[in-house]
Parts: structure tokens; C-alpha cells; sequence
């Protein structure tokens, strides 16, 4: 949701984020998009490990992930 509401740097430590310049902080930020790319539930949304170069060099736009799946813990019933 933090990245759906253009808040993902708030996923960093602030101790860690308030010691980042602007430049790394938008690393950080291609960083976690790059990696919200990477866990999609179908693998054909996924990027190719040939283009996760490019997407973390700027050289190649980034998509924008669709909400990943949650996956919950089943629950059992007690005896």
C-alpha cells in the first residue's frame, strides 16, 4: 500500500533514510519497485533477470507492479 500511495521510502529505517542523499533515497525507491516487479503472482508479469540491469541503471523505464498477493496463514482448528 506504501508504494500505491507514493510512500515507499517510509519501508527504510528512518535512522537509514534521513542519512541518504536525494540520489541514493531515489535508488532505494527503484530498489523496492524493482523488487515489487520481482514477486508478482504470475511469472509472466515478472521482469527477465535481463532487464533488471537496465531498470536499476535508469537505461529502461519501470513498469508499475500490480498489488502483490497476500499470502495468509491458514489457520487451524483446535481440538
Amino acid at each position: 500500500m506504501l508504494f500505491e500511495e507514493n510512500k515507499s521510502l517510509e519501508l527504510l529505517d528512518p535512522v537509514v533514510r534521513d542519512g541518504c542523499s536525494l540520489a541514493e533515497l531515489e535508488q532505494a525507491a527503484t530498489c523496492i519497485q524493482v523488487g515489487l516487479l520481482c514477486v508478482q503472482e504470475s511469472p509472466s508479469q515478472r521482469p527477465q533477470m535481463a532487464a533488471i540491469i537496465p531498470m536499476m541503471s535508469h537505461q529502461k523505464a519501470l513498469e508499475r507492479p500490480l498489488r502483490p498477493v497476500v499470502c495468509m496463514p491458514v489457520s487451524t482448528l483446535a481440538d
